[in-house]
């Protein structure tokens, strides 16, 4: 058995002691981590941070367990197990920072961005970390006013971040207070008040100032900002800038991106900018610059150009295509004039082109996405022309197409029908002609929207539609065939004015989403089916001018947010269901149809005044603003005379006859009594009389017989009229009128009325004549009973004696 070496036993207790006096300060290193656990509140995020016993380990390592990132989180030590970085960023930690944070005296970097901490500028708690070098406080919650002495912090700060609070008031002169300070970044706050630009400027170690998105007091650019010539990202958008561009930031050759978007600068674009070697980023968009792109481009590392939304002019330069390293090309809303140059089909990365709403013309370049990994082309609401490029998804990365308002014709190219990564098509109000690709309709498989009206495409429509499809607008085509029969994603399909035929799908339930419909002006026919109840999300309806027939289903009325319906100009016919009363309707039109019965009472109303025009079978209350006539049990006038004329025509007729048939008994009745003795007749009066029966009789001549045995000649003209002369001449001749008694009721014994008596009277008399040839007409019947009404109507206005229900109305024109 060997012997223990000697050597090695006395160096033992030599290396214990060198190791522990070397852990003494880990341990107050270690004390301070826990004590910063405590005083935070011990958030969940340093739930890691835990004190374990490890003496029994005699590994360099374990002797600061706290400097392990995957037992510690957010810790970093340098090789003596001093900390000297924490970052907890995205820790959501809330409670306010504990000043015993800077009791580590080796910090020199503290990451506390991505957290909810509130309040103020947490001077108290960091100004006593006096080796800090980098502080990141961004996207947080504080609020209120830097202080003004926050030049306190480490003198060492070469990196302060403070973007994304809410700190409000100016930027304190004191924040120019770090010598050394790289990179300054305060956008995106609420500061309303001014800033040190010239202090600013004197820091000229600066790489990096964001001043951005902050409502700023309005002020120019600050010259001294051209001091900064290690200035790399110069971001000062959305602060109220106003004037131009000063030329002393010429000299700052080291930038790599410059965004001053979103200001009221103006003037021309300083031909120093296009000038600029390292420059990768530039972004001048929404401002008012003016004058025209620069024809010498020498600024070769441009990576994205963006001068949209200005008032610049004159022509897109050649020059453009020695910005080889060019991936966005941004020119939109401005008043450029000219063709696009051929060269920019040649730029080997572009991917993303917005030149919509310019005065462009011409042709697009012959080979613009052949060279090229080409997404996005925007060049809408211009003056374009020729044909798309068969080249536009040469490399099959093309996602959205946008050339609508503009004078592109010729076919769609085919191989578009190919690419299948496009999400994005709109190329309405253009000349294209020929079959549109059936594959993009169903084929491809991010295809949300295409919106190609106001052209002149034919072809058909599949079965199905994709599902990813929201938006169809294809409307004034010449697209024909059937209507699809399911589009489950589609929110808007527009169809109107094109050659579609047969008739609506019978299971509408393929539509779930539906919410707008427009088939207006095509030849669908047949009838609408009850499956459109399915359609629970429909808000507009429009299958006006079609041919379609039938019963409108009471299913639309359950339609649950329908506001626009139209169905004019169709042949449907029925009554409309009772269940539209359910509906809140903004637009309702079903005019020009072979509708019939009465309009639901609840949609009688002045909005719909012109909804139900041309249907010649519906009908309206008497009080409805509807411009129908009025139903049968509507009450008004009109169907009051109809009502009374069948009714006064029924009476006339009944009394008539029946007045025919006591006369015809009462003939029967005196000839048999002929045969007896005359003087045996029998005068009862009902009333007083002043002439007896004797009277009558001895007074009887031959003209008053009437037929054989009667009271006058059979025949002649005055034939059946004598007896009512002898009484209105019996009546003339007393003066005084008395005889009227023995004529008439003492209700209506007014001289006024005696003309309308006798005439009455007299038509009676000649209507019971014996022989039947002699009596006159029905139709003369009502003519002189007319004639009679009309010579009362012009002689007595307000007369008691009108009789106004004698032919059962006020007039007799409707008995006429």
């Amino acid at each position: 058995m060997a012997k223990p070496n000697l050597l090695a036993l006395l160096l033992i207790p030599l290396f214990l002691g060198s190791y522990s006096d070397s852990a003494r300060p880990n341990d107050a290193e270690l004390k301070t981590l826990l004590t910063i656990k405590r005083d935070w509140g011990n958030p969940t995020a340093l739930s890691s941070w835990k004190n374990s016993n490890s003496n029994s380990n005699t590994t360099a390592s374990a002797s600061f367990p706290y400097c392990n990132w995957g037992h510690w989180a957010g810790i970093t030590c340098n090789s003596k197990g001093q900390v000297t970085a924490l970052s907890f960023q995205n820790f959501n930690i809330s409670n306010l920072i504990p000043a015993s944070i800077c009791s580590l005296k080796n910090l020199t970097y503290l990451d506390l961005s991505y957290n909810n901490l509130s309040g103020e500028f947490p001077a108290a708690a960091l100004y006593g970390c006096s080796a800090l070098h980098y502080l990141d406080l961004s996207n947080n919650l504080f609020s209120s006013v830097l202080p003004t002495d926050i030049n306190k912090l480490s003198s060492w700060m070469e990196h302060l971040n403070l973007s994304t609070n809410g700190f409000s008031g100016s930027v304190p002169l004191a924040i120019a207070g770090f010598p050394k300070l790289k990179s300054l970044v305060l956008d995106t706050n609420s500061f309303n008040g001014t800033y040190p630009g010239s202090a600013i400027g004197n820091l000229t170690e600066l790489e990096t100032l964001t001043l951005a998105d902050n409502p700023f007091s309005p002020g120019p650019i600050p010259e001294e900002f051209g001091k900064l010539k290690n200035l790399k990202t110069l971001w000062l958008s959305g602060m109220n800038l106003t004037g131009g561009i000063p030329d002393t930031l010429s000299s700052l050759t080291e930038l790599t991106m410059l965004a001053l978007y979103e200001n009221r600068l103006g003037g021309e674009i300083p031909s120093w900018v296009w000038k600029l070697q390292k420059l990768e980023w530039l972004y001048l968009y929404s401002n008012n610059f003016v004058g025209g792109i620069g024809q010498e481009i020498t600024a070769v590392s441009m990576r994205e150009l963006d001068l949209s939304v200005n008032r610049l002019t004159g022509q897109m330069p050649e020059a453009i295509v020695n910005m080889k390293n060019l991936t966005l090309l941004y020119l939109y809303h401005n008043n450029i004039t000219g063709s696009i140059p051929s060269s920019i089909g040649l730029l080997p990365t572009l991917a993303d082109i917005r030149l919509f709403n310019n005065r462009l013309s011409g042709p697009l370049p012959p080979e613009l996405g052949k060279h090229s990994p080409l997404g996005n082309l925007e060049v809408c609401n211009n003056f374009l022309t020729g044909e798309l490029p068969e080249t536009l998804c040469f490399n099959k990365k093309l996602y959205d197409i946008v050339v609508f308002n503009n004078s592109f014709s010729g076919i769609f190219p085919a191989i578009l029908g190919e690419c299948h990564t496009v999400d994005n098509i709109m190329a309405y109000n253009n000349h294209f002609i020929g079959e549109f690709p059936w594959t993009i309709w169903w084929a491809f498989p991010n295809l949300t929207t295409v919106m190609i009206q106001n052209n002149s495409f034919t072809g058909t429509m599949p079965t199905v539609i994709s599902s990813k499809i929201s938006l169809i607008e294809m409307g004034n085509n010449r697209f024909s065939g059937a209507l699809p029969s399911s589009a489950p994603g589609l929110n808007s399909f527009k169809a109107e004015n094109n050659q579609f035929s047969a008739g609506l799908p019978a299971n509408m339930s393929g539509f779930p989403n539906l919410a707008d419909l427009n088939f207006a002006g095509n030849q669908i026919s047949g009838s609408i089916p009850p499956s459109i109840r399915s359609l629970g999300k429909l808000n507009y309806l429009n299958l006006s001018s079609n041919l379609i027939s039938g019963a409108i289903p009471a299913a639309i009325g359950l339609l649950p947010v329908l506001t626009v319906l139209d169905l004019s100009n169709n042949t449907l016919d029925g009554a409309i269901p009772e269940d539209f009363k359910n509906l809140r309707l903004l637009y309702l039109n079903l005019s020009s149809n072979n509708l019939s019965g009465e309009v639901p009472e609840a949609l009688q109303r002045p909005a719909f005044y012109a909804s139900f025009l041309y249907n010649p079978g519906l009908c309206a209350k008497s009080n409805s603003t509807l411009f129908l006539r009025t139903c049968s049990d509507g009450g008004d006038q009109n169907s009051r005379r109809k009502n009374r004329i069948i009714l006064s025509v029924a009476i006339s007729s009944f009394a008539l006859f029946g007045f025919i048939a006591i006369a015809v008994g009462w003939i029967i009745y005196r000839r048999k009594k002929d045969r007896q003795d005359v003087t045996s007749w029998k005068m009862t009066p009902f009333r007083a009389l002043d002439f007896t029966e004797h009277d009558i009789l001895s007074n009887i001549r031959e003209e008053n017989l009437i037929g054989r045995g009667g009271s006058g000649k059979d025949g002649g003209t005055e034939s059946g009229s004598c007896l009512a002369k002898w009484a209105s001449k019996r009546y003339r001749n007393s003066g005084s009128g008395a005889c009227a008694a023995d004529l008439v009721d003492g209700e209506i014994q007014d001289p006024a009325c005696l003309d309308d008596m006798v005439a009455v009277f007299e038509l009676g008399v000649a209507c019971t004549v014996e022989d039947p040839a002699s009596r006159p007409p029905m139709s003369e019947v009502l003519h002189r009973l007319v004639r009679c009404c009309r010579s009362r109507q012009m002689a007595v206005d307000d007369d008691d004696c009108f009789a106004k229900d004698l032919c059962g109305d006020d007039s007799l024109d409707a008995v006429v």
